[in-house]
């Protein structure tokens, strides 16, 4: 039986066995895959069972759905493929199924495309941003922020008292 492996940034990775022909992901809470960021869609993608196999689409989502790498709408899903949902989570398809081989790994510009060889997120292609959880840089900003305001103050209560 196939099944999806879901890996988020600081969390131990999920899996999740098919137990029907679809499995959907999404924020809303009606999905198979409940993903709960603002970059994902409420119904963001689904893996659809086919004749030949499994058939990954992407439902119209606001980020779209990286499969290995590339912007799609509709894919066929081999065992091994990785795919980006709204940049929180890396999905891994495994099936278990014999007629579902490994995908062969597209080359271009001699690099290969698909998953890296451990494990991890794959690498972001350019112009898609990948949420990460950044308290450290709001607080350096707002501790900058605080400073220019008080020294703003002070050079405007120097101003005023001359």
């Amino acid at each position: 039986m196939p099944f999806l492996e879901v890996i988020q940034e600081d969390s131990t990775p999920a899996r999740f066995q098919f137990e029907s022909d679809e499995v959907t992901v999404g924020r809303d809470a009606e999905n198979d895959i409940v993903l709960a960021d603002s970059s994902v869609s409420s119904r963001h993608c689904a893996v659809v069972r086919a004749d030949d196999g499994y058939i990954l689409k992407d439902l119209d989502s606001t980020n779209g759905t990286l499969l290995n790498g590339e912007l799609i709408k509709e894919a066929p899903l081999r065992a091994g493929d990785s795919f980006i949902v709204g940049g929180v989570a890396e999905i891994i398809f495994d099936a278990a199924e014999p007629n579902l081989a490994p995908a062969e790994q597209p080359v271009s510009d001699g690099e290969p495309a698909g998953i890296p060889a451990i494990a991890g997120l794959m690498p972001v292609p350019p112009g898609f941003e990948v949420c990460r959880n950044r308290s450290g840089v709001r607080l350096a900003f707002l501790a900058v922020a605080g400073l220019l305001v008080l020294v703003a103050g002070l050079w405007f209560l120097t101003r005023l008292c001359t």
